[in-house]
């Protein structure tokens, strides 16, 4: 197969028809040509070619200079390329409006199951966005990956829309230092610390409940399984638990400046080399 013949096949990838194909593919390698002797080139009858160049002119991917002759010349490939990544991005949005289903109200007793670690904290944003006067988080895995740390700084964004943001955190997590330094200032949010081992733990609103667990003891991304209820039974008796949880947990200790328990000054100040 010749190279043209291989650029035809491509450009077909574009939505172009084969004989369309053939009249771009041969005015990129003649450069402008009149209609004649684009027809000479192809083959193409005379009689299609003025349907096949307007449709071209249309589309933006040739170029006509009007005169005697006419001359057409091919748009150069790269900016074929371009002005059809665009044509296809705008009408996946397109497609993506029209699909999109009328927003209608949530059922008041839902249940999902998300399995990775990453939906789980894109599940864990959307709830972010939802939730209204109180979040009640428990981060109790004794390990914590780099995506979790990464997703901390988006409480000190969203701190400000909340009237209660807690955060219990393992303290035998080897990153506390780290999760403790990224919140310690935040407004609104208070940081303490419990030896439980035991999942991810989001309350939100006393409505909605979700639950990540860890499937082995060094997961990897599809290893991490979240359940996400909405059920305001569960999400009250889980507030009463978190309640207790916190009663049970500590604080930063008075006088230390704000570091941990049990941690010395400069420890409190060790940054992103904790990170895995």
């Amino acid at each position: 197969m010749s190279s043209i013949d291989e650029l035809v096949e491509k450009l077909r990838w574009f939505g172009l028809s084969r004989s369309e194909a053939k009249v771009y593919a041969a005015l990129v390698k003649m450069g402008a040509a009149t209609v004649t002797e684009v027809t000479r080139e192809t083959g193409i009858p005379m009689s299609r070619m003025y349907d096949i160049v307007s449709k071209l002119e249309r589309l933006g991917y040739v170029e006509v200079r009007n005169g005697r002759p006419k001359l057409i010349k091919a748009i150069p490939p790269a900016k074929l390329v371009d002005k059809v990544r665009e044509r296809v991005e705008r009408d996946l949005e397109e497609i993506a409006e029209s699909l999109k289903p009328a927003k209608a109200a949530e059922p008041e007793e839902t249940l999902w199951t998300i399995r990775g670690l990453r939906n789980t904290l894109r599940k864990v944003r959307e709830l972010l966005n939802d939730i209204k006067a109180e979040l009640l988080v428990a981060y109790l895995p004794p390990t914590c990956p780099r995506a979790v740390i990464n997703h901390l700084e988006q409480f000190k964004q969203i701190a400000n829309r909340y009237k209660i943001i807690r955060l219990i955190v393992n303290s035998k997590n080897p990153h506390l230092k780290v999760i403790y330094n990224l919140l310690k200032d935040s407004k609104n949010i208070e940081v303490r610390f419990i030896s439980v081992d035991g999942p991810l733990q989001v309350i939100g609103d006393r409505s909605i409940v979700l639950i990540c667990m860890r499937l082995s003891d060094e997961p990897k991304d599809e290893d991490f399984l979240t359940v996400v209820i909405r059920n305001k039974w569960l999400a009250e008796f889980m507030a009463r638990e978190y309640q207790l949880l916190w009663e049970k947990s500590k604080a930063p200790a008075e006088g230390s400046e704000g570091s941990p328990p049990g941690f010395s000054k400069q420890e409190a100040h060790y940054g992103d080399h904790y990170l895995q």
